[in-house]
């Protein structure tokens, strides 16, 4: 009987403990895209795992609950309500959504490509990233990560491969050396030549597209990435027990940290230049792409502003990531919106030839009939 009451006080301690560090994270992290990364970037990183602290917050919650313990079940709901805001965005309720009679619907699906290697099989002599374009069924496809529609940064280029994407999307956008492309079953025009600032800046290309009659600014944007090395990853992926992850932290903060600071400081410029632009583009407006950072984050926050939607946000239950590789299973891929359309859904497609995953949002206009 002592053992027992002993065993229980001890984990009844240590789950308390465990569950102040949760809760006290979880509004960190909640709040962290509230500071500038120019002012103050550590904050930021925190703001990348929010969706796992809201998880384990709302689980140790309701343990308390079962539990019946008054205390850290307030803790628990306190923290939760504190961070809903934050938590709405990481880990949604919501679903999707069916058109009603008369609307105009298409789908847009938006991708870093990887410029069509194949992580997964790298000997595949086939370009699985490309026949997925074909087949995928989008209306309007960005793409990031694809410097040149050809040969040229095209893995397994064939006529017949070339053919079939064009006989698909006959209306394309880009230049060459900027990664931003756009393909399209309605006609386009870009509407100011292509934005490039290197690795280390963001990529940009807006267009126009008609939709039978129905016009959309689209802006396909790519901010500014971590720039780690395969070395700074793999500190990363050596993470398997205590004794590596003791080793990989020490290492982490040697070579990694500086690089993720200075990138959350960077991303936060290219998100004041992608706001300055939504701010002087009336009318309806999409904005997708490779953000390189999470919803919540202060770039997230800047582009989104006040009057943008967030497409998953709006028709998905639960948290979702879309990087693959490398144990950064975080959500860094976005699409928002405005004006007179309408998100029934967004899909996150399966393919893992790019260390991305697509993702396919479905879109409705209203009847004006």
């Amino acid at each position: 009987m002592i053992t027992k009451f002993v065993l229980n006080t001890v984990f009844t301690t240590a789950l308390k403990v465990l569950s102040l560090v949760i809760f006290l994270i979880t509004i960190m992290a909640s709040y962290a895209g509230h500071v500038n990364p120019e002012l103050w970037a550590l904050p930021s990183i925190l703001s990348l795992p929010l969706p796992y602290f809201a998880g384990a917050t709302l689980i140790l919650t309701l343990i308390w609950v079962i539990r019946r313990k008054i205390v850290f079940s307030f803790l628990g709901v306190g923290t939760i309500l504190l961070c809903m805001p934050a938590m709405s965005q990481a880990f949604p309720i919501s679903f999707p959504k069916k058109a009603e009679a008369g609307e105009k619907t298409f789908k847009l699906l938006t991708w870093n490509i990887l410029h069509t290697q194949d992580q997964e099989q790298p000997d595949n002599p086939q370009n699985r990233a490309i026949t997925f374009l074909t087949e995928c069924g989008a209306d309007i496809i960005c793409l990031q990560e694809m410097d040149a529609l050809d040969k040229r940064d095209i893995r397994h280029w064939t006529p017949e491969l070339e053919a079939n994407l064009r006989k698909v999307y006959p209306y394309e956008a880009g230049i060459v050396g900027n990664d931003g492309k756009i393909l399209s079953k309605y006609p386009l025009k870009m509407i100011s030549n292509p934005t490039s600032i290197g690795h280390n800046g963001r990529d940009f290309l807006e267009v126009e597209v008609n939709i039978d009659g129905h016009k959309v600014h689209i802006l396909n944007v790519h901010l500014a990435s971590y720039s780690l090395t395969s070395e700074d990853k793999e500190i990363i992926d050596e993470i398997r027990d205590t004794r590596s992850a003791k080793a990989s932290v020490r290492e982490f903060k040697a070579s990694v940290l500086d690089k993720l600071k200075a990138a959350f400081r960077v991303r936060a410029r290219n998100a004041q230049e992608i706001r300055d632009i939504i701010d002087a583009t009336p009318g309806n407006v999409i904005v997708c792409g490779d953000f390189n950072d999470v919803p919540t984050s202060w770039a997230y926050r800047t582009v989104r502003g006040k009057d943008l939607e967030d497409a998953y946000a709006q028709t998905s239950f639960g948290p979702t990531f879309t990087y693959n590789a490398h144990h950064f299973y975080f959500h860094i891929d976005q699409i928002l919106y405005r004006g007179d359309l309408k998100a029934l859904s967004v899909k996150k497609e399966k393919i893992r030839s790019s260390d991305h995953y697509p993702l396919m949002a479905t879109f409705a206009f209203p009847d004006n009939n």
